[in-house]
């Protein structure tokens, strides 16, 4: 009988250069069903872009993606994330809640951290 293959341990992707072209092929990679999202926040970040005469907006927009396909990247992370995500969500017991939001907190420092972005703002 052949084993089932394990989970790939690595990535599923390498890092993409955080330019909007390069996440938005990493995001329809690994995770599709976010592309609407992917796409109404890029017109949002820039209008806003546009309303204030500022980059900055959209600087926001990529970072938060580069996030989000940084942790995608890595499956098991990513699920870890999803479930302490619902943890949160799901649970009527304060202690519980407040441990998974930290745990999910960590996941996105490393993230931010291993794309040399500060941790204070960037989300998912």
């Amino acid at each position: 009988m052949t084993a089932t293959p394990a989970e790939p341990q690595g990535p599923l992707i390498t890092r993409p250069p955080q330019t909007i072209h390069a996440l938005r092929r990493a995001v329809a990679h690994i995770t599709p069903a976010s592309l609407p999202a992917f796409n109404s926040g890029l017109v949002e970040a820039a209008e806003e872009a546009d309303e204030r005469g500022s980059i900055g907006p959209i600087r926001r927009f990529v970072q938060q993606w580069a996030v989000h396909v940084e942790i995608e990247r890595h499956p098991q992370q990513a699920a870890r994330l999803h479930e302490l995500e619902a943890l949160t969500l799901n649970t009527d017991d304060r202690e519980t809640a407040r441990a998974a939001a930290a745990e999910a907190g960590r996941i996105y420092a490393t993230a931010c951290t291993a794309l040399g972005l500060r941790t204070g703002g960037a989300t998912r």
